[in-house]
């Protein structure tokens, strides 16, 4: 997949509450660089219990999910650079306090995050390192194409949930469509299902773990191809030397395939069906 030509679009109002006002802050003047090898550690923010991102089934259990997977493999490639076998910490945190938590030095860096200019501001990012497509979540039976062309008309109903990233891009792109929004994405799946609506735009992940669920429905790429780009963040040490190597990092992993494995094989984790995905689905 090239990045280049992949129509990105990011949810811009994530994690930016608290961070007004605080651009440019950080815990402390050292390299981040320097202060994770003398410390031995990691420490990585994560989102608990966020479904087939991380999740576990009991407290004695190891993190699962792509971007566990990810961050690990960023950690070791990290200590072998330094010279040493780094440990990876996990720190809980949310959406609303993880740009703050970077900044106040409780969390060293953070996997799956949209790279958007105001957090640029804040920390430093890299990436992107994976995106998630958008698709169309159909019944079986549905005949309906998979372009905006296809959506663009008056008699098509797409549903999907308010306030989404998606809402906005069916707006974009189907003006003439009937759009039908819902409090959330399992409203929009049984909206589908009952007939109510045509489509439902959704993000490839959830209307995997939607359709695996409901067994009579299917999945449509998006054409254009259109994606959610991620990447990851620092804390901003004014160094450079662990964003540089992150990027590099990044690029690797996505280019060598690792990244799409991971994803697929952390989805298969989850009890998704991937068999699912539309051919040519790359993450």
């Amino acid at each position: 997949m090239t990045f280049g030509k992949t129509i990105l679009y990011a949810c811009a109002t994530l994690a930016l509450v608290g961070v007004q006002g605080a651009f440019g802050t950080t815990a402390s003047a050292a390299a981040l660089w320097d202060e994770i090898k003398e410390r031995g550690t990691v420490r990585i923010g994560m989102i608990p219990q966020r479904s087939c991102y991380y999740w576990r089934n009991s407290d004695n259990e190891d993190w699962k999910g792509f971007p566990v997977r990810m961050s690990n493999a960023a950690a070791e490639a990290l200590g072998k650079e330094m010279g040493r076998e780094l440990k990876v910490e996990w720190v809980p945190t949310s959406w609303t306090n993880v740009i703050l938590d970077m900044q106040s030095g409780k969390v060293d860096a953070f996997f799956g995050i949209g790279i958007t200019d105001e957090r640029k501001k804040a920390v430093d990012m890299f990436g992107p390192i994976y995106a998630v497509p958008s698709v169309l979540v159909v019944r079986k039976d549905s005949t309906i194409g998979n372009t905006w062309d296809d959506l663009n008309k008056p008699e098509i109903r797409i549903t999907t949930s308010m306030g989404s990233t998606e809402e906005a891009v069916a707006k974009q792109n189907a003006p003439k469509a009937q759009l039908r929004l819902m409090q959330n994405g399992e409203l929009a799946l049984l909206d589908v299902q009952s007939g109510n609506a045509d489509v439902q735009l959704e993000t490839a992940i959830t209307g995997l773990a939607g359709a695996t669920k409901a067994g009579n429905l299917k999945l449509l790429l998006l054409d254009p191809y259109t994606a959610l780009g991620s990447g990851g963040a620092l804390r901003k040490d004014g160094d450079g030397r662990l964003v540089d190597f992150m990027q590099k990092w990044g690029d690797e992993y996505r280019n060598s395939g690792a990244l799409q494995t991971s994803v697929v094989e952390s989805l298969k984790e989850c009890g998704l069906d991937v068999n699912m995905l539309p051919e040519g689905t790359k993450f």
